[in-house]
C-alpha cells in the first residue's frame, strides 16, 4: 500500500480503512497459513527427533546384543532397522553390519542387494554417498571394475571426493587403464589435508603404476 505523503490525516485514515477492506482475507489467511507452517515445521522436527531417538535405542539393543554374541537377536533388530528406520543414520549403520555379515558366509551378491535396497529407501544424500561407495568397493573386490567405476559415478562425492577418487584409481589399475589411474590418485591426494594417513597409501600406490 503506498500512501500520498500530501493527504491529510483523514485521508490517510480512509486509505488505510480501504486497503484493509480490499486485503484483510488476503492477509488472515497468510497468517494462518504461515501459523499452520510454523507449527507444522515444529511437529514434522518433533517427528524426525522422535524416530532418531527410536533407532539410536534399537541400535543400540544391536550392540549390546553382539557384545554378548546373540546372534539371532542381532539380525532380528538389524533388519527392523534397516526397514523401518532407512532415512537414518541408524538404518545405514544396520545396512553396512548385515552386508559384512552377508560378505563374511561369502554371498556377495545378498550384500550388493542390501546396498540397492538401500539406496532405494533413503533420498539423505551424505547416506547416499556411504552406501555407494561401499556398493562400489564390493563390486570392485567381486572382480567388476567396470561396474565399480558405474556406481561411483552415479552421484556426486562432496565430502568424500579423496574416497572416490582412490578407489576410480584402485578400478582402473584393475583394468590395465594406468593413465587414468594415475590422474585419480593424484585427484585423491590433492583432496587429503598434509596431515592425512592416507597420503602415504595413496603415493604408494602411485609409486606402483609410475611411469618407466
Amino acid at each position: 500500500m503506498a500512501l500520498d505523503i500530501y493527504a491529510s490525516d483523514q485521508e490517510k485514515s480512509e486509505a488505510i480503512k480501504q486497503w484493509w477492506r480490499e486485503n484483510a482475507r488476503a492477509v488472515l489467511v497468510g497468517i494462518i497459513i504461515g501459523l499452520l507452517a510454523l507449527f507444522g515445521l515444529r511437529g514434522w522436527t518433533e517427528y524426525k527427533q522422535n524416530r532418531i531417538r527410536e533407532a539410536s535405542s534399537l541400535y543400540q539393543q544391536i550392540l549390546t546384543a553382539k557384545a554378548q554374541e546373540a546372534g539371532a537377536e542381532i539380525y532380528n533388530s538389524a533388519e527392523r532397522l534397516v526397514q523401518d528406520y532407512s532415512d537414518t543414520p541408524y538404518g545405514l549403520f544396520s545396512v553396512l553390519m548385515l552386508a559384512k555379515e552377508d560378505q563374511a558366509r561369502g554371498d556377495a551378491e545378498a550384500a550388493a542387494e542390501r546396498f540397492k535396497n538401500a539406496l532405494e529407501h533413503t533420498q539423505n544424500t551424505g547416506l547416499r554417498r556411504v552406501i555407494y561407495l561401499r556398493l562400489a568397493r564390493l563390486l570392485l573386490a567381486e572382480g567388476n571394475p567396470e561396474e565399480a567405476l558405474t556406481t561411483l559415478a552415479e552421484i556426486e562425492p562432496g565430502s568424500f571426493a579423496s574416497a572416490y577418487a582412490e578407489l576410480r584409481g584402485d578400478a582402473h589399475v584393475e583394468l590395465g587403464q594406468l593413465p587414468e589411474a594415475r590422474q585419480a590418485y593424484q585427484e585423491a591426494l590433492l583432496d587429503l589435508g598434509p596431515g592425512e594417513p592416507r597420503r602415504q597409501i595413496l603415493s604408494m600406490k602411485l609409486d606402483n603404476i609410475a611411469q618407466p
